[in-house]
């Protein structure tokens, strides 16, 4: 069963009342890197970084989202990457609290959707890169 978001905000849209759900979200549980190689003579060597939350690749996926918000949210993200900053997000579930700068991840489809129908979008997804936390 999924844990249900109880704040969701995209670019200064909020998004309140809708079921949404934070996807590939695991590495923001902790902020430090690392990697384990044989040193040159064969003993493990073990480098743990702490890279915050740059460089996480995450989705935010709505069950069901209002079609005007959503034209809100791609029309403040143009705007954002037309002055050349990252823009907000902010999630938080049961287990999540994430508030990170981000650009729209275009190493995969960032933005997806299902039909619309009465004025609300089915299936939304959104695909993120994170740059920071937001200050």
């Amino acid at each position: 069963m999924p844990r249900w978001a109880t704040l969701v905000e995209i670019a200064g849209v909020s998004f309140t009342g809708c079921r949404a759900v934070i996807q590939d979200a695991q590495p923001f549980k902790t902020s430090y890197r690392g990697s384990g190689l044989p040193s040159a003579d064969g003993t493990p060597y073990v480098q743990r970084i702490n890279v915050g939350v740059k460089n996480i690749t995450f989705g935010i996926n709505f069950v069901r989202a209002d079609a005007d918000k959503l034209s809100d949210v791609l029309t403040a993200i143009q705007a954002a990457e037309a002055a050349g900053t990252p823009f907000v997000v902010e999630y938080t579930d049961a287990l999540y609290t994430i508030n990170v700068l981000v650009w729209p991840d275009y190493d995969q489809r960032w933005y997806t959707h299902g039909p619309e129908s009465e004025g609300m979008i089915d299936d939304v997804t959104f695909r993120f890169l994170s740059v920071a936390n937001n200050p």
